[in-house]
């Protein structure tokens, strides 16, 4: 059961991670986070390291893992930190990667699904998932289902996803029949849907995801948490769009990466915020507002069978 915070977290919008982790110790923790070789998912990973915790990171390129792994010895001489190798674009990739992971014998507390990626033209994963839902989404999913027993052996765990304020855009009419809100929730490679739709779409479903998985394993001592780190952070989530300048002119404006990262810092570690699950957070607090579909039980029981046929679509199941 989803609890009220006893006082409210009293972080700006714009906190930085150090604010966020002062006085708090995650020595014998263990971490896994994915995307950290960019973005926010540099101050994540670094941030946590420097409080203690074991981390593990995920990403797909090794050497720029060992890099990052190399800078923050550098800072920090005792960090724990290890690596394993993890594309999002193969289902393969994510079922080498869980058990790459579980063969280190760790326990996992938190795991941070941070990577992901946003693309203006039409492009397949391996499996021939369409790739802006089956990266952000889809093979996320994977990972967490294949992870799932070591949260539960972990407990009390976190599960933080990174979604975005963007999911409002997602564009399913009440009036589509269920078939169609299916389709268009596993969009095919061939779909007609703008790239801009199908982030959103993604983010969506990770919403959803987390409502879903608070349901049904919260009373097992998993909490989770659906995180928008801002908009217009300095990231390179725009690099592939013809108006990446206007992403560059706009993080400007907007919160700097560490900034960015710091809630899902505040969700990975906060003790205040162990037990609010299932929740929307967005500027270090939860969020008060959120698309309507992420409360319609419609949309919640659909991305569960959507998740399935996409995993049948992979030709991956568990």
């Amino acid at each position: 059961m989803t609890t009220k915070q006893e006082k409210p977290l009293k972080f700006s919008a714009k906190a930085a991670c150090a604010q966020i982790l002062s006085g708090i110790s995650l020595e014998g923790k263990v971490i896994l986070i994915t995307g950290t070789t960019n973005g926010i998912g540099i101050p994540t990973a670094k941030s946590l390291a420097l409080a203690g915790a074991h981390i593990v990171i995920a990403n797909r390129n090794a050497e720029l893992s060992q890099a990052q792994i190399k800078e923050i010895k550098e800072e920090k001489n005792d960090a724990q930190i290890d690596s394993i190798q993890l594309d999002l674009s193969s289902l393969d990739s994510v079922v080498a990667a869980a058990n790459a992971f579980k063969s280190m014998n760790l326990p996992l507390h938190v795991l941070i699904l941070n990577a992901g990626v946003f693309y203006p033209e039409k492009k397949a994963t391996q499996e021939n998932l369409e790739t802006t839902y089956g990266v952000n989404y889809v093979a996320h999913y994977l990972f967490v289902i294949l992870l799932m027993d070591v949260l539960k052996a972990s407990a009390p765990s976190r599960i933080v996803f990174l979604t975005s304020a963007l999911h409002n855009l997602h564009g399913i009419s009440d009036s589509l029949p269920i078939g169609a809100k299916l389709d268009h929730l596993c969009p095919p490679p061939d779909h007609s849907i703008v790239g801009f739709k199908l982030y959103a779409l993604s983010k969506m479903c990770i919403i959803l995801n987390a409502r879903k998985l608070h349901r049904l394993h919260g009373e097992e001592g998993i909490s989770t948490y659906a995180v928008h780190p801002g908009g217009g952070i300095p990231t390179k989530i725009g690099r592939n769009w013809a108006f990446n300048w206007l992403f560059k002119f706009t993080s400007l404006f907007c919160k700097n990466i560490d900034q960015g990262a710091a809630t899902t810092v505040l969700c990975a570690a906060r003790p205040e915020v162990e037990k609010i699950s299932g929740k929307y957070w967005q500027d270090c607090r939860e969020a008060e507002d959120a698309a309507n579909a992420i409360t319609n039980d419609e949309l919640l029981q659909m991305v569960s069978q959507t998740s399935n046929k996409c995993r049948m679509r992979g030709k991956i199941t568990c």
